[in-house]
Formats: structure tokens, C-alpha cells, sequence
């Protein structure tokens, strides 16, 4: 059974925009040539960011696709269904593409255009006088962002910078919601040397909502925090494990569950510009009662 539209619409000036600006990003870097650099360096696959950027006149394509699978132990909302005695969903997302362009020495622009996604959601209802068994299917456009990362500073042994990202309400389909207002997220990124090959990153920041909504609906104020080990096993791959957790504001009486998750995941450099990566994660707290994903994807260097 398909999932019905929900009445909320996409401003279509807010996906102009999001186009425009991201082809203007890849204009830019076909028409300036790129300087020589060191082996590539890219945000993926983990949950957080590092603290590189990308040099001047140079683009770089991030890409991926995930699976995951959710098991809920209790009620649930799923693609609009509500489920009250267990479910499970399965979640597709293809794309997962961020552009990010050298913009000047230690500066670089971020535009994210976001995934393509389907889903399925299976489970029993009860309540209500209502038992039986549902399936529900739905598919749509998952986000899109805007934001630049600014290296802060930089030593031979450590690297910090500063990331601004703003989320666009520009969901379709069945990931539509009914909030249309941006989300900002401001992050700070450090890399640093443990010794020969080991590196530590962490990310520490805050998500929040650019205007006010409903107290009692919004999880208004959401805290990260996204260590991670990577060592190099040698020359041209290089593995990681790391934890990232999303704290909700406390005053907030609804929609306020926290969530950790650890991640692992190996990453290869096929080339000087090109690195792929294979990574996976599992979400550890009680708020859901088992969820892990799986991916795989590219990052290409112009």
C-alpha cells in the first residue's frame, strides 16, 4: 500500500536555488585549473567531518549509497502509518552527494544534493480496537544543504576547522515533512597525530532550527559528538572506528531521544584523486530496539 502525499509542498524557488548554486560550483572548478596537491582527502564515509580543506580552484565530488534497517519494540510512526506493537523499516538511499569546492586558501563552499530514497515498512497494528498486520511502501528526495567549512588552524601535528551547514526543508514524496523551516548546524573539526599512521578527529557542534516552531512538537536544540580512530594499514588503505552521538535538548518535552551509534569502516585511494570506501554502523542506545546500516561509496577529486 502507497503512502498518501502529505499536504506540505516544496517551495520549487528553494530547488532552483539548490541547482543553480551547485552548478555554478562545478562551472567554476572546470574552468580554473586545479593546483598539485596531496593525496585526496574527503569527508566520507564516516558520520562526522574531518578538519581538511579542500584546496583553491579544485572541486571535490562526495557519493554513496545505504542501507539500513530499523527494528522498533512499541509504537511507531512509519511512512505515515502509525504502528503500535513492533516494526521494521528498510531504508534505501542513493546518492548521498556532496560537492565542496576550493574557494581560497583554507576556505571551501559545501553544497549538498542530498539522496534519492525508497523504503518499506512492515509491522502489526494494535489499538483502537484495530489488529492485523501492515505494509507500507514509499520513496522520495532526501535534503539538501548549503554550508562552507574554514580551516582555523593548522600545525604539523593538528588540524582544526570550523563547518557551517544549513539543512533546507526540500524533502519530496513520502520524506516530505510538514516543517518548513532551515536547520543550521555549526561544527568544530579537529584531526590530530596519535603517532606514525594513527589519527584522532572529533567533532564537536550543535543543530538548532533557524526560527522558533512548536515547543511541545520540536526537538529545538541537538547536540553532536563524533570521535574517530583511523589508522593506516598501509600505503593506499586505511581503517576507522569511531562513535557518534546526537544529544537532544533536555527541555524539551517531546521528540527528545538521544542517539549513539558506532561506526567502522575501511577506505582505499585507487588513485591520487579518487578514494572509495566500504563502512557500516549500529545504533546502541534503547531508544529503538536494533538498527544498523551499510555502505559503500566514492569520493573524486576534479
Amino acid at each position: 500500500m502507497n503512502t498518501p502525499h502529505r499536504s506540505h509542498e516544496t517551495d520549487p524557488r528553494t530547488v532552483a536555488t539548490t541547482v543553480a548554486s551547485a552548478g555554478l560550483l562545478l562551472l567554476v572548478a572546470l574552468l580554473a585549473p586545479a593546483p598539485a596537491q596531496a593525496q585526496i582527502s574527503s569527508d566520507r564515509p564516516g558520520l562526522g567531518d574531518g578538519a581538511s580543506v579542500v584546496a583553491p580552484r579544485t572541486l571535490q565530488a562526495e557519493l554513496g549509497y545505504q542501507f539500513a534497517r530499523t527494528s522498533f519494540n512499541g509504537s511507531a510512526t512509519l511512512l505515515g502509518q502509525s504502528i503500535d506493537a513492533g516494526a521494521d523499516l528498510n531504508t534505501h538511499q542513493l546518492g548521498q552527494l556532496l560537492l565542496r569546492l576550493g574557494a581560497t586558501e583554507g576556505l571551501e563552499i559545501r553544497a549538498g544534493i542530498g539522496s534519492y530514497g525508497w523504503a518499506s515498512a512492515s509491522g502489526e497494528v494494535s489499538g483502537f480496537g484495530t489488529t492485523g498486520s501492515v505494509e507500507e511502501n514509499g520513496s522520495g528526495y532526501l535534503g539538501t544543504s548549503l554550508g562552507a567549512k574554514v580551516r582555523l588552524v593548522q600545525t604539523p601535528a593538528a588540524t582544526v576547522s570550523g563547518i557551517a551547514t544549513t539543512t533546507l526543508p526540500t524533502e519530496t514524496g513520502d520524506f516530505e515533512t510538514d516543517d518548513d523551516r532551515a536547520r543550521q548546524t555549526l561544527t568544530l573539526a579537529a584531526d590530530g597525530a596519535l603517532g606514525e599512521g594513527l589519527t584522532l578527529s572529533i567533532n564537536a557542534g550543535a543543530s538548532f532550527f533557524w526560527s522558533e516552531g512548536d515547543a511541545e512538537r520540536d526537538r529545538q536544540v541537538e547536540y553532536l559528538f563524533i570521535p574517530t580512530l583511523t589508522v593506516d594499514v598501509t600505503e593506499t588503505t586505511s581503517a576507522y572506528v569511531g562513535y557518534a552521538g546526537f544529544y537532544s535538548d533536555d527541555s524539551q518535552r517531546l521528540d527528545a531521544e538521544n542517539t549513539n551509534v558506532v561506526e567502522a569502516g575501511v577506505t582505499v585511494l585507487a588513485t591520487s584523486n579518487t578514494q572509495l570506501d566500504v563502512n557500516g554502523g549500529l545504533r546502541v542506545d534503547d531508544n529503538v530496539d536494533s538498527q544498523f546500516f551499510l555502505g559503500i561509496g566514492l569520493a573524486q577529486r576534479f
